[in-house]
């Protein structure tokens, strides 16, 4: 789930086998209002499917009710529909550049591809991710991950991030020619490198975990001069 976006796992089962109609009715009550694509999968007598469906346009730190619902050709009395749920969509759009202080208010898992969770776009910006997950796409063995969860290619000085986690990612976070950042209690588990650093100085990473693989160490830093590790833990 992200700002705007959501992908929702659910399950379909006929009495009769054949294709099975579903979609799912959502909105900001529990009149819904709204329906996703109609998709159709093919089922087997009395055999549950698993199936997925995608949410898009959506408002960010909104609340929305939704449930599921299906019909078969044999259906009589209109479709069968799951029970009421919702969910409130995070203050996050995967990909915003970041220009000022930023709280981030929910879980966000990013899949669209290439990923990116978020971009510094200023000096001085605070990322709180306020004991939350900032993920990449789900489903995917650590050497086929992508993307880059916090992203300060562009070089950005005074950047805090912390407080949270960012994890699924092939970088966790990556910054290039930015001075003075900090990383403070930030639990990185990703694909490739938990942490890049290419020049810049005096950077620093406190109480944070940096987990790599067998493909890459957990923190690569090269030319960046006065870097500071302490109280942070990481893995190969």
């Amino acid at each position: 789930m992200s700002g705007t976006q959501a992908r929702f796992l659910g399950g379909v089962v006929s009495n009769t086998g054949g294709d099975v109609e579903y979609w799912m009715e959502y909105g900001e009550t529990m009149a819904y209002g709204s329906d996703t694509a109609h998709s159709t999968v093919s089922t087997q007598v009395n055999e549950p499917r698993t199936v997925f469906v995608g949410v898009t346009g959506l408002q960010r730190s909104t609340t929305y009710h939704y449930r599921l619902c299906a019909q078969d050709s044999q259906q009589g009395g209109g479709p069968g529909c799951g029970e009421d749920k919702s969910f409130t969509t995070p203050n996050l759009e995967c990909g915003d550049v970041i220009t000022r202080d930023f709280t981030l208010s929910g879980f966000v898992d990013c899949e669209h591809s290439p990923p990116t969770g978020l971009v510094i776009g200023a000096d001085g910006v605070d990322i709180n991710l306020n004991g939350k997950a900032l993920n990449g796409p789900s489903g995917r063995a650590a050497k086929e991950a992508s993307g880059t969860g916090v992203d300060n290619t562009g070089g950005y000085d005074d950047v805090t991030i912390r407080n949270g986690s960012v994890q699924r990612w092939a970088t966790g976070v990556r910054l290039a020619d930015a001075s003075f950042n900090l990383l403070r209690n930030v639990d990185l588990r990703v694909g490739n490198n938990s942490v890049r650093i290419d020049g810049g100085e005096s950077n620093t990473i406190r109480s944070s975990v940096m987990t790599g693989t067998v493909f890459a160490p957990g923190l690569l830093a090269s030319g960046s001069e006065g870097l500071v590790v302490a109280d942070s833990s990481g893995t190969q």
